[in-house]
This record gives structure tokens, sequence and C-alpha cells, in this order.
């Protein structure tokens, strides 16, 4: 009896050590423009469109829908959220980044990558030549600027209209966000593919849900 007995708390105690892992890994930090006061998002659109009349800076919107396009010209968005942290004591197991998309055409692929150089959203010459004030990208278009190795892709488009899209981030690049703030220099977002056009909801979005989300989850 004894025995048995021991037995069954060996089990019950197992059972509760692990419910209570898995909800420890249910434990999420989420940045939004706006949500629980926080308004430290970046974005932009920076494109070549009119580089011929702007001393190859083409035309740049800090305002409004975010674009990935491939068209007559390429409109390729800047994402980065500022300031972020996890509480006191907590270990980091994954990031997520959410986008909203309206898409109309279906099928089309965006690319993803980590920027290594800062860019400043408040420069007047951000574009598709300059990343801040007298510093240019190294290649135009910021493409070149980016973490080698380390890239995502965003597909399974409907052409349905809106679309949710969660994307595994890096680890080792968030992480190296939160552990090094002047190293966060965000996320460059392009169109692989020819004749397509993504709009992605930006931080300015009226309706909260439909703005980018950088989703933090600890332990």
């Amino acid at each position: 009896m004894k025995k048995s007995l021991f037995i069954h708390i060996i089990v019950f105690s197992s059972f509760v050590l692990l419910c209570l892992n898995a909800f420890a890994k249910e434990n999420v930090k989420i940045y939004q423009q706006g949500l629980e006061g926080y308004y430290q998002v970046q974005d932009a659109i920076i494109t070549n469109l009119f580089v011929q009349d702007t001393n190859g800076n083409g035309v740049t919107a800090r305002e409004g829908y975010l674009r990935a396009f491939h068209q007559f010209y390429e409109a390729r968005t800047l994402i980065r959220f500022k300031d972020i942290s996890l509480p006191y004591n907590v270990d980091f197991v994954r990031a997520e980044l959410k986008l909203v998309v309206t898409d109309r055409i279906g099928g089309m692929m965006l690319a993803g990558y980590y920027l290594d150089k800062p860019w400043d959203i408040e420069s007047e010459s951000l574009g598709w030549k300059n990343r801040m004030d007298d510093q240019p990208w190294s290649e135009p278009g910021g493409s070149a600027d980016v973490i080698q190795g380390k890239s995502f892709i965003i597909n399974g488009f409907s052409g349905e209209g809106i679309q949710e899209k969660i994307i595994p981030l890096d680890n080792e690049v968030v992480l190296n966000w939160l552990k090094q703030p002047s190293k966060n220099f965000g996320i460059l977002i392009t169109m692989l593919d020819k004749d397509a056009s993504a709009w992605i909801h930006s931080s300015e979005d009226p309706q909260q849900s439909y703005r980018p989300q950088l989703i933090l989850y600890y332990e």
C-alpha cells in the first residue's frame, strides 16, 4: 500500500512539474505601438522612385502603409522595435514578428533581413541611398547592410485581402537586441517576386490590432 502511494505521489509530482514548465513557457511580452504605453516602433518605406531626380535617394514615406513592392520601381520596408526588454531574471525562449498584410495578388513571397547598420527615422536624408545624414547604405536599398546568413521568408499569401502572418525570428539576433540595445537596427523587408506588391499595415494603423507586433517568449 505504501509503495503504491509512493508511486502515485511521484507520478502526481511529475505531472505538476510538467504543468508548471508548460505554464512557464507561456510567458509572453508583446511590443506594439500604443500597447501598454509603448511608442517605440519605427517604420518607413524607402524606394527607388525618381532616383534620377533625387540624387539617387528616391522617395521615402514615414507614415501610412508599409510596402514591399517590385514593379516599375521598388519599395522596401524598414521596421524597428526600440527599447525592448524582458522582466528581470528570466530566460529568453524565442521571438516572433506578427504582421498584418493586405494582399490582392496571392502566391507572392517576401524576404526579411536583419540590419547590421543604424538608420535614422528622423533624418530627412533617409532613403534609397542614405540611411541617415551624410551616411549612405553600403549599396542603395540597404540590402548589403544585413547580417549575413540570417533571413526569413514570408509566403502563403492567398490574395483574399487582409491576412495575418506570424514569422519566427532568429533567436541569436533577438537575444543580441536584448543584451545590446545599441545593436538593434531592426529589419528590412523586400519583395522577391517581380510585378507583385504587398501592403503591410504600419505602426500608425487606426486599428491597433493590425499594427506590427514583436512577440517575446520567456520562462
